[in-house]
């Protein structure tokens, strides 16, 4: 544990120095504490952009993903060969493997956010579950598979083979959103026996990918060894609401220096579980004091928690385990090429919402040129008064209005679900207003303006929200929509 804190006491530094600038003028990538990769980062976004644009749900580099793997496939099957067929084979295991990495290369070098690297690991994944039937199909068919000599081969190859298949059955929605403490377990078995059988295959490139993977456990692992337990203030929720509020306390939570907002963290409480590590967006912005996340005790771990908060005082301390924080936009906001956002968030989808509407608030009180910015929130049951105030919001209340707590002050209330059209319509019209920009101007370029919309919520949302932003897009004004739904 000395050792890592000497690895990390390097960049300490560095973050100070970040925190002290946060409190100055806005300057763009300031997320990013080494001021030297501020430029490099930009860079990457700049190339990135184009591979990131949708069609029909995905983008132009997850297509161009789907097409290498198909062509890795047919490749196989024109060859006819069993040995070939074995080398293509594990090229999809590797981007998958690598995919399934926290700390990916794909999220540093590509800035692929996490929701879209989940989606390529499930794509590289599949590929390679099925590039592997194929090999094994042209193996028996050519009668490569039944000599003697490859019995070893034969046997290896179907138990690496099967527990591809069992990891691709077991990762199915319903498990994973009913059972997930279940379903992660079963990954990794499943996965150790991928590997150790994929190695006895002969298929040793794969510890391309396998050694990336294993680099991001050792690094997580010596980064929770030195900031974990990390102490905590847990409030309780009030009455009518399942909502909890957990406070890490700054004394024990330097590596929240330096988060950025929308990210989010994987908590365990060990009074509880070990294995019971979720998903947890944080609701605070850096520009506050003190991390916070808000937790909708919702299900058997959320019921867990709530009987086990009842054994403690109010507002006593608490050790937890906490690892990232991760997450990124799969578009530039930290940049300077949008001054317009419209955040929209559903149910407790509000939280990474929040934290990035306040602190794009202060950017704007330090001198960013935010000329736009309103948050729409769904709520079925009214509004948790354990939620800080959220700045800009309209809230549409989809149950009874006289349920539910009484809206704060400052929030606008409007009852009913969201009709997207006229929200985005009337946005567009707000944008070109502050921007000084009528109808009638055509000469500027087409895109001059692009306007930031950041989605989290439940999955039916979505693709509502996107065909609004579709339909109202013009040669003006762009929507570029990042969206993050409740599914891992």
């Amino acid at each position: 544990k000395a050792t890592v804190s000497v690895l990390y006491w390097f960049t300490y530094r560095a973050k100070m120095e970040y925190t002290n600038e946060c409190r100055q003028e806005w300057v763009p990538y300031e997320e990013v504490f080494v001021k030297s990769l501020r430029g490099a980062v930009g860079i990457r976004w700049m190339l990135a952009y184009p591979l990131q644009r949708r069609f029909f749900g995905f983008s132009v580099g997850e297509y161009l993903l789907g097409l290498g793997c198909m062509v890795l496939i047919v490749l196989s099957l024109v060859s006819w060969d069993t040995a070939n067929s074995g080398s293509l084979a594990q090229i999809p295991y590797i981007a998958a493997f690598a995919a399934a990495a926290k700390n990916s290369p794909l999220t540093y070098l590509a800035g692929v956010p996490f929701e879209r690297r989940v989606e390529w690991h499930k794509l590289t994944a599949t590929f390679a579950i099925l590039h592997a039937i194929a090999h094994g199909a042209i193996g028996f068919i050519s009668r490569d598979a039944t000599k003697s000599s490859n019995y070893d081969q034969l046997w290896s190859g179907c138990v690496a083979g099967g527990a591809a298949i069992m990891l691709g059955l077991t990762s199915y929605y319903v498990i994973r959103r009913q059972f997930w403490e279940i379903f992660l377990m079963l990954h990794i078995l499943f996965f150790l026996v991928l590997a150790v059988f994929l190695v006895i295959h002969s298929a040793t490139t794969v510890l391309i990918g396998i050694g990336l993977w294993v680099a991001d456990v050792l690094l997580r692992f010596a980064y929770t060894l030195v900031y974990n337990p990390t102490q905590c203030r847990i409030k309780r929720p009030i009455q009518g609401s399942n909502i909890i509020e957990v406070t890490l306390l700054q004394t024990d939570s330097r590596r929240f220096d330096t988060y950025a907002p929308g990210q989010w963290v994987f908590i365990s409480f060990p009074g509880i579980s070990m294995f019971g590590w979720h998903p947890i967006s944080i609701s605070s912005s850096p520009a506050e004091p003190d991390p916070k996340l808000h937790i909708r005790c919702g299900g058997d771990w959320g019921q867990r928690v709530l009987i086990y908060l009842q054994n403690h005082p109010e507002e006593s301390e608490h050790s937890v385990l906490v690892d990232g924080p991760y997450g990124n936009c799969s578009i530039n906001i930290g940049g300077d090429v949008y001054q317009d956002f419209l955040l929209v968030a559903g149910g407790v989808g509000i939280t990474p919402m929040r934290s990035i509407a306040v602190t794009l608030a202060d950017q704007k009180r330090r001198g960013r040129d935010v000329k736009t910015m309103e948050v729409h929130w769904s709520v079925r049951d009214g509004i948790d008064a354990t939620l800080p105030q959220i700045p800009n919001v309209t809230v549409y209340k989809t149950g009874n209005i006289e349920d539910g707590v009484t809206t704060p002050k400052g929030y606008s209330l409007i009852p009913g679900r969201m009709n997207f059209g006229p929200i985005i319509q009337n946005f567009r019209r707000t944008v070109m207003a502050n921007h000084n920009i009528s109808k009638s101007d055509k000469h500027l370029p087409a895109g001059h303006i692009r306007v930031a919309v950041l989605f989290c919520g439940p999955a039916a949302m979505l693709p509502l929200l996107k065909t609004a932003c579709k339909k109202h897009n013009s040669r003006v004004v762009q929507f570029d929509v990042h969206s993050e739904v409740f599914e891992f």
